[in-house]
């Protein structure tokens, strides 16, 4: 080692090396993984279905039935015809669904993401690959919900005000006569 610190500055730089070398094998195996990680992106069969409003959903959203993930909406894309948003699923091949099922964009919960929820029918005949769902529910609007409940209550507080305005200007119902 010199004097001027020039065997450390190259140990140093080795390790710099090396740490650099093993980050970027590390990225590599996620990119890696990120490809292979979810085998439900080609196993399973396709179904569609389309909708008036699919507020909120978004390509990868989970698709649910019976509480278990059964699959994923893996294209979203605009029917120029009837302007209607046309959703794909990639349904588990294991899961086989009657004809007659039907499909609805829910919300998690007042703040949270949508999903899709699969209620199955009761039809012997069951869905294939390419297959579209005949019975649909659209995507709920929260803010359009709220706003019906405020315009709700504001006419009930109007109604009220006005009854109670009503009965304040009747004049009095005469007394009963003594006995």
């Amino acid at each position: 080692m010199t004097s001027n610190g020039t065997g450390a500055l190259n140990g140093r730089s080795l390790r710099e090396i090396v740490a650099g070398a093993l980050t970027l094998a590390v990225l590599g195996g996620l990119f890696a993984f990120s490809y292979t990680v979810d085998s439900r992106v080609n196993n399973g069969y396709s179904l569609e279905a389309s909708f008036t409003s699919v507020d909120g959903i978004a390509e990868n959203a989970p698709v649910w039935l019976s509480g278990m993930k059964i699959g994923t909406v893996s294209k979203m894309r605009l029917d120029p015809e009837y302007m209607q948003a046309v959703l794909t699923f990639r349904i588990d091949d294991g899961v086989k669904l009657p004809e007659d099922s039907s499909v609805a964009v829910v919300s998690q919960g007042l703040l949270g993401g949508k999903y899709v929820m699969i209620s199955p029918g009761g039809a012997p005949e069951m869905m294939k690959d390419g297959d579209s769902f005949q019975y649909v529910q659209n995507s709920v609007i929260i803010e359009n919900l709220l706003q019906q409940i405020v315009q709700m209550a504001e006419r009930r507080a109007v109604e009220r005000k006005q009854q109670s305005g009503a009965a304040s200007t009747e004049p009095a119902a005469p007394a009963a006569p003594k006995q």
